[in-house]
């Protein structure tokens, strides 16, 4: 349930009223103007609104403002102002008020007064909070109306004294003015504009145009006129003026029992506090501390000060003797001891058998240390070595001190305060998740517990979250959350901003960057950044991954150097492929070799690597500029007949030539002669062996004759001639066999 309260400054439920016609009159409001809109529930954890624009039909949300209360109340609120020209409600849960005017028109504001109030303390209401902490509300109401001339009124209280010779002499006298403010104008308002500026009166803090009015008396908005036909009425209420402007101090106690507020007659009763230089006067009083001052200023005077026989509790002092406490001793400053400090019998200033110590260089010294909060230490020293487990995360955080499981099923958990003025950094919508254990109870299993914070109350450093369905967080299982825990933001729905998440994990190796997460669940492509062992990824499926080695994965990188090594630390060179090799390139654009990089060609269907920097050799076979790696290695020749494979058996004479080729190009002229050996086979081995004998010499160049077919050539016996081939590169013999049949 929600309660709008009776002092914002418009109407939701003004009147029953259905006879008669209805007032002209619209409440009215310039741009400038603040409407201050306050909503107390007892229910609610998010206030909904809606300010709809009654001339384009637009609507847009409003956003609440909400702090507790000591009762469990919460009170929302919101300012709205710069409004543009034009007729606008606002609706609250499902409450609408009135339809109001907003115009820049001087014309129109002229006959209008703005009205500004509040009050001094939330002790005199309970409709409506008017501060929050040291913070203030003022309300505005735009009230048709104004101060008439002719409604002015003159008072004076004042004292005076006769003399014995008949004149007087005033001895005290304050002026007053009292004035009429006119509701309604000409036109008329409705009657609820009379009902809500009555109670605008009853505030300590009343400004009209910027100038501060109190009700005079008891007087009240009274009806003076109503415009025939219609709902609408002119009403008067009298003024006074505040002439000093001075806040009056009021005993706290009072209002709280029902006294007098003030307790001074007609007038106020003015607080002379302890630094004040008011002139004390029988219209005024001394407050608690300076009536306290004034009785020590008068003993100091007679030589018999306070300060030489008690201790102050206020201000800083000494005691010459020993002062003994019958019960506990409480600071909340530190305890200084200038020479040492006696526990029991024990003197804490040296070493006491392994047990701690306050040593007199001001170090502490213990076996083991608990603390119930926080350690705040200016410099964190750690030994030679040190070493962690589980995971760590790199996000917003905080620790709850409390569950509260609220009736809707959601959870309202306050954080822990690291510092005063330590705030939580999580946001509505974020994802967030924490691990407890069941240590306390004997057991070593670990939970973990899944929310979406739906609201965050910055002011009680608290959240309000739901838990994950079991089906929607990793291992198909949620806990709820427990005291303790340390809830770390993961990512958010909502806001693409907080969607980044970073995490160090002793447990799986790896540090991990995760962007884009919008669910407890994560998907492969959250995974921006792995440093170490990585995850098993679909996109890693058809590349080489050995899972128990380290690597880097990143989405992008932008690096200035790159040094690729080896398993054996040997730097690799990388290949820089130019494509088709041209002589004109290697002129214009020479091609490089270098310790890290090479430049790579194709010629003549093999890849060639460049050995020397500026070469302008083609890439070929006993090139001292290129080296073939990768096309077709092998070496082979052929055998050409200089007069064509057609012979008359009478008429055979031709000359047999060898040619070569490696790498896909001739290498003829890098074949030695030396190196090629002539063969026939006519199955007769004696004579086939004579003939070799007698060619020996022969080498690329074989002239045959009717005389070199063998003397079975015309039984048909056939004849075949070989060629064995050795090419040397000055590595690795390239040889090869090939043959011609006659």
């Amino acid at each position: 349930m929600i309660k709008i309260s009776p002092f914002t400054p418009l109407f939701f439920s003004p009147s029953s009223d259905r006879f008669g016609a209805e007032s002209r009159y619209i409440q009215l409001f310039a741009p400038t103007d603040n409407i201050f809109i306050e909503v107390i529930t007892t229910t609610e954890y998010k206030m909904n609104g809606l300010l709809k624009n009654h001339v384009d039909g637009t609507s847009r949300e409003i956003e609440f403002q909400s702090f507790s209360l000591k009762d469990g109340s919460t009170v929302f609120h919101s300012t709205i102002t710069g409004l543009a020209s034009g007729y606008y409600s606002i609706s609250v849960g499902d409450q609408e008020c009135n339809v109001f005017k907003v115009t820049d028109d001087e014309h129109e504001l002229d006959k209008t007064t703005l009205i500004r109030y509040s009050m001094r303390s939330n002790k005199q209401r309970n409709d409506c909070i008017f501060w929050n902490g040291e913070e203030q509300f003022y309300f505005e109401f735009r009230a048709p109306g104004g101060f008439k001339d002719d409604d002015w009124t003159f008072a004076v209280n004042n004292e005076q004294f006769e003399i014995s010779n008949g004149n007087i002499v005033e001895l005290f006298a304050v002026e007053s003015t009292q004035k009429k403010f006119t509701l309604g104008n000409a036109e008329g308002c409705p009657v609820w504009f009379a009902e809500h500026l009555n109670r605008i009166l009853c505030c300590s803090n009343v400004y009209f145009n910027g100038v501060r009015f109190v009700r005079k008396g008891n007087s009240v908005p009274e009806m003076t006129k109503e415009i025939v036909s219609l709902k609408s009425y002119i009403f008067k209420v009298s003024l006074q003026g505040m002439v000093d402007n001075i806040d009056v101090d009021f005993p706290e106690g009072g209002e709280e029992e029902g006294g007098e507020t003030g307790g001074g007659g007609e007038g106020y009763v003015y607080l002379i506090k302890l630094n004040d230089t008011v002139v004390p006067t029988d219209r005024n009083t001394f407050s608690a501390l300076r009536i306290l001052a004034e009785i020590d200023k008068a003993i100091k005077a007679n030589n018999e000060g306070l300060g030489d026989k008690f201790i102050s509790k206020k201000n800083d002092d000494y005691a010459e003797g020993i002062i003994t406490f019958l019960k506990d001793i409480i600071v909340k400053g530190p305890i200084k001891a200038l020479s040492k400090l006696t526990v029991g019998e024990s003197i804490i200033d040296s070493l006491l058998t392994g047990k701690g110590i306050i040593a007199e260089n001001g170090r502490i010294q213990a076996d083991r240390m608990e603390l119930r909060s926080s350690l705040t230490v200016l410099e964190l020293i750690f030994n030679r070595f040190s070493a962690m487990e589980s995971d760590y995360s790199f996000s917003e955080s905080g620790t709850i001190e409390s569950v509260e499981l609220l009736e809707d099923g959601t959870y309202r958990l306050p954080l822990r305060k690291r510092w005063e003025n330590d705030f939580t950094a999580l946001a509505e919508n974020d994802v967030v998740y924490g691990i407890v254990n069941d240590l306390a109870s004997g057991g070593g299993n670990y939970y973990t517990s899944w929310l979406r914070v739906l609201h965050v109350d910055t002011s009680a450093n608290a959240i309000n979250a739901v838990m994950y369905p079991d089906s929607e967080v990793p291992g198909g299982k949620n806990y709820p959350p427990e005291p303790l825990m340390i809830l770390s933001h993961r990512g958010n729905p909502v806001n693409a901003e907080r969607q980044g998440y970073w995490y160090l994990s002793s447990r799986e190796k790896c540090i991990c960057m995760l962007d884009g997460v919008i669910k407890p669940i994560l998907e492969e492509s959250n995974y921006s950044i792995i440093i170490g062992r990585l995850k098993h990824l679909s996109l890693f499926d058809n590349l080489p991954i050995n899972y128990l080695h380290t690597y880097v994965y990143c989405r992008g990188i932008a690096v200035q150097d790159i040094h690729r090594i080896d398993y054996e630390g040997i730097p690799v060179r990388v290949e820089n492929n130019r494509g088709k090799w041209s002589a004109e390139e290697s002129v214009s654009n020479p091609y490089q070799s270098t310790q890290e990089v090479y430049d790579a060609v194709y010629h003549y269907g093999c890849k060639w690597m460049c050995l020397v920097t500026g070469t302008t050799e083609e890439p070929q076979y006993a090139s001292t500029g290129w080296a073939m790696i990768e096309g077709n290695p092998d070496f082979t020749i052929d055998i050409d007949s200089s007069n064509g494979w057609y012979f008359d058996a009478d008429k055979f004479e031709t000359t047999l030539k060898i040619t070569g080729k490696l790498y896909n190009q001739d290498v003829t002229s890098h074949i030695l002669d030396t190196d090629i050996e002539w063969t026939r086979d006519t199955g007769n081995i004696t004579e086939d062996n004579a003939w070799a004998v007698a060619h020996a010499e022969a080498g690329k160049s074989l002239a045959l004759t009717m005389n070199d077919l063998g003397p079975d050539y015309m039984n048909m016996t056939g004849c075949k001639f070989i060629a064995r081939v050795l090419l040397r590169d000055g590595q690795n013999n390239h040889e090869t066999t090939d043959y011609v049949p006659f």
